[in-house]
Formats: structure tokens, sequence, C-alpha cells
């Protein structure tokens, strides 16, 4: 039987039902791109490309302790151009793979020192998912996260501004 996650949230005071994960739509330097810059681009659900820098979507997920659930950000990766292309044409693919693909994280996380630049590696999944993102081991408090997992109520915290758009609406995905 599934778990059921219940929380009462200390923004709303409502009991909610289920944890979201927290994405972003894009990646942080097309955010910060002026508007007369976007010229050259290229952005869907899971591929961005700005002029000649490269970037993919994928998961980065924290683990749970005590449950068999992971919180995930969905964060914007960039990559070589060469890996960018590669990524495309197994993306949809139903045939495994062991493929990773080395970059670097390309969103501002709230409620943690800069993680923009955190090198990570983004393990090709197929059939349409997203593939999933570990950071390289550092003292990152996110990296540290990722390995040692997070408490329901750490991920719950995290989440709540998200959920009630206190913090950077417009990521959100």
């Amino acid at each position: 039987m599934a778990e059921v996650l219940r929380f009462t949230c200390r923004e709303c005071g409502q009991e909610h039902e289920g944890l979201p994960d927290v994405g972003f739509k894009v990646p942080w330097y097309y955010e910060t791109l002026p508007d007369k810059h976007r010229v050259d681009l290229y952005l869907d659900s899971d591929f961005c490309r700005i002029e000649n820098d490269f970037f993919i979507r994928g998961s980065l997920e924290i683990p749970i302790t005590g449950m068999q659930r992971n919180f995930s950000y969905g964060v914007w990766m960039s990559v070589s151009e060469k890996n960018y292309h590669l990524y495309q044409a197994c993306f949809d693919s139903d045939v495994p793979t062991s493929e990773r693909y080395v970059g670097y994280i390309s969103n501002r996380i709230d409620g943690y020192p800069d993680t923009l630049k955190l090198i990570g590696a983004a393990h090709v999944r197929g059939n349409g998912l997203r593939p999933f993102i570990v950071l390289q081991s550092t003292d990152h408090p996110l990296s540290i996260e990722q390995r040692k997992g997070i408490s329901f109520e750490r991920a719950v915290e995290i989440a709540i501004p998200y959920m009630h758009e206190k913090s950077f609406p417009s990521r959100r995905a």
C-alpha cells in the first residue's frame, strides 16, 4: 500500500495531501536575458539552447528518510553541444542506455547557498523520462542532502513556499 503523505501547512493552516516536487520552467540564464536578446534560442519543456549554450532538464532527486519516496527538483543543466544532441537523439528511445552527461546546474534553488554551477551528471533513462541528476560529492548543503537524505518535515519546509508562490512563482513548472 502506498504511503499517504499529509501535513498541516504552516502557511495556510490547511491539511494538504501529497507533496509537490519543485520544477523550474527555464534555466536561470534564460530568466536573466533581456527580451531583445531572446532572438537566437530554442526552448521547450526539456531542451533549451541560448546561442551557443545548451541545456537539458532533469530531475535532481533527494531521498526522504524513512520513506520509499524522493523529493525532486526539476532543474536545468548546462551540457556541451555534443552531449545536448546525443541526449536529444536518445530522449524518446525505449532502448536502455547507460549514458550520462556531465554539466552544471543552471538554476538557483531557494533555501541553499548559490546552486548555480554545481557540477553533476545527468543519467539518461530513456522512454521520454527526464534524466536523474546526481551532484558531485561536495560540502554544499544540496549535495549533502542528496547523499544523506532529508526528513519529511524538511521536504515540507522546502515545498511550502513554492506551493503558495511565496518564492519565485515564475520559476515553477
